[in-house]
């Protein structure tokens, strides 16, 4: 097999050590990022939690399918207050961007890369929730948060924070618009969550071109 590999390689230009480190680092890097994604969703949903569970519920890891397309949020959080959702990006370094960029920048030391605008991935989750619940779609208030290791040079009309100021911000909405049950809202919201690991998989692949 070893010898087959070497020689299939050989055939297309490849270096077979040379492509096994590629495809080794290329590994190593897509591990890292979900492993980082996961940390910074453990740490907003830490924070979340301190939020007062009478008037706030939680749901992390919403899934949900709308028109042949999955849209993985990472929270929402249902209040009489409005409905939050939040897209988390757990970066340490420095990020730049603004609202009218596909892609913002993420600085790390001398080196960069480019990551689909936030705003914009957040923009569409709240799109295909206003799909699917049409009555709430006047209360979808939508949240970026950057772990409290990113410095941020951000031009935007939309909130865009750091997780030491998220519930200040969620906090800071007292008007009650939603005179709905919030746990109604919140199982209603919940019962459209799908667990199809193939889905969910490609879902991933699509938003890791961006990162």
């Amino acid at each position: 097999m070893a010898v087959a590999f070497k020689i299939i390689a050989s055939m297309f230009g490849y270096k077979p050590q040379k492509f096994i480190n590629r495809r080794r680092n290329r590994f190593e890097d897509i591990s890292k990022s979900k492993m980082l994604g996961y940390e910074g969703e453990f740490l907003v949903n830490q924070e979340l939690n301190k939020l007062d569970k009478f008037n706030y519920i939680v749901i992390n890891n919403l899934t949900i399918l709308n028109n042949n397309t999955t849209h993985q949020i990472d929270h929402v959080v249902v209040s009489n207050f409005g409905i939050f959702v939040i897209e988390t990006k757990n970066y340490s370094g420095f990020v730049k961007g603004a609202d009218k960029y596909s892609s913002w920048t993420h600085y790390i030391g001398r080196r960069k890369y480019h990551f689909m605008n936030p705003i914009t991935q957040n923009k569409g989750h709240i799109k295909a929730l206003c799909s699917i619940y049409p009555e709430y779609s006047d209360y979808f208030i939508p949240i970026v948060c950057f772990s409290d290791k990113t410095k941020l040079n951000v031009g935007t009309s939309y909130i865009v924070v750091n997780l030491r100021n998220l519930l200040n911000v969620i906090k800071s909405y007292k008007t009650e618009v939603l005179i709905s049950n919030i746990h109604d809202v919140a199982q209603h919201i919940k019962n459209s969550s799908i667990d199809l690991n193939g889905i969910t998989e490609d879902h991933i692949r699509n938003v890791n071109k961006y990162r």
